[in-house]
Formats: C-alpha cells, structure tokens, sequence
C-alpha cells in the first residue's frame, strides 16, 4: 500500500479544525520542523560559535529510512516549536521491529492503531481487524505449507489431498507408558 492511499483511509477517522486529517502517515527522512532552541554553527568542519536560535531542523533525526504514524495535537503548551499556533502533529508509532530495523508500511497495523485511540470509533472493530489478520496470516501459512509439501513430495500432497494420508503436524507426541 502507498503513502497516499494509506493517507486517504486514514482521513476517514476525521479533520481538525483546520481540515487536514487527525492520523496521517510520514516518511522519517522528509519530515522537518521550525524549533527554538540551542544549536551549534559550523563552517565544513569548523566549530563558529554555539546559538540561540529557531531553526528548521530535521523533525526525526534519530530516524532513518522509517514509516511513522502520527495524530495531530492542538497547540496547548508547546513552546519550543514556533510554528505550533495550529496544533502540530507528533509521532504515535514507528514502523520498526524490536531491534530497531525497518518494517513495511502496514494498513491494517495504521487501522489498529485509529482505532485504538481514536474517539468515534467502534472498539470492537479492532478484535474483527485481529481476528481478520490471524485468518488472514493461518491462510498463509497453510498455503506454504501446501507448496512446500507439493515441491518436496508430489506423492504425499496427492495422498493428503484426496485422503489417504493424516499429518500430525503441530500435535505433540504423546509418551507410551
């Protein structure tokens, strides 16, 4: 799924006051921000002098390469960023792994998370969207393990598929006594 088509099923859990979408989706790498703070001026390499300043700065500099889901927050309190006057929009999760690595952009995880916190919202969609993907993952797995079986053995998967054969797979042995 794209950026964009993501973007637009996302639009469908509401606008602030402004019009754009509360949720949206955002590339790590080309998000930036106006921020007051301290920063350090350099020449190539070369230490000029420490300032304060507002800048436009990279808004996920720790991030590289990321899908970032994001809700966007009324302007209430934020003082370091100057151009918050219409709310701003804030980081609600990072498409990554435990390990920090990279994950694909995923409709289904976006549509989880809107409807985890959003208010108008049926909660119960969310147990239907779970138990969509677990079907949708066990429909998976049985069909690799069809094309393994079929690639390995076309002897076995015939018999298994017309009847004549059982597969135990996935059930523990039992202990003879």
């Amino acid at each position: 799924m794209t950026k964009e088509s993501a973007n637009k099923l996302l639009s469908s859990y509401g606008s602030n006051p402004y019009g754009k979408s509360i949720f949206r989706i955002v590339w790590s790498d080309d998000e930036y921000e106006v921020r007051k703070g301290t920063f350090e001026e350099h020449v190539g390499k070369i230490y000029l002098r420490t300032m304060v300043a507002i800048e436009r700065v990279k808004k996920y500099p720790y991030l590289k390469g990321m899908w970032i889901f994001e809700k966007w927050f009324r302007p209430e309190g934020i003082s370091d960023l100057p151009d918050n006057v219409n709310g701003s929009y804030e980081c609600i999760y990072i498409f990554q792994d435990k390990n920090g690595s990279y994950l694909p952009l995923d409709v289904e995880i976006a549509q989880f998370i809107a409807n985890a916190i959003s208010k108008n919202v049926d909660k119960s969609k969310n147990k239907l969207l779970i138990e969509e993907m677990l079907s949708d993952k066990e429909k998976k797995i049985e069909d690799e393990d069809i094309a393994l079986i079929e690639e390995c053995s076309p002897l076995i998967a015939t018999k298994l598929h017309i009847g004549e054969a059982v597969s135990f797979a996935g059930i523990e042995k039992m202990e003879e006594k």
